[in-house]
């Protein structure tokens, strides 16, 4: 279980870091399905993702608060769906 927190942490921090300054490319053939990413920590099934819900997944809080906040990008503390999968969408898949 805990790779599968880490490969998640991964490509959380991955999209986020790619997000900036890169076009949206979707991948119909994406190895991820991102609802279900998204569904797993929305711990609490309100279809949005709290920072506590969040913050699960990562060793470094601080690391954790930063990405967070980058996503978050209406500033209301929780990251909804739309917040949390644009990052995926924007990593180019071969």
């Amino acid at each position: 279980m805990n790779w599968i927190k880490s490969a998640i942490s991964l490509i959380v921090a991955f999209g986020v870091i790619l997000v900036n300054g890169c076009t949206p490319v979707q991948k119909k053939d994406s190895p991820f399905d991102k609802r279900a990413v998204f569904d797993t920590l929305d711990k609490n099934q309100d279809s949005k993702i709290g920072k506590r819900e969040y913050y699960l997944i990562w060793k470094d809080k601080k690391m954790a608060e930063g990405y967070f906040n980058r996503l978050d990008r209406d500033n209301d503390g929780l990251l909804t769906e739309d917040e949390f999968v644009v990052p995926w969408v924007a990593i180019p898949l071969k």
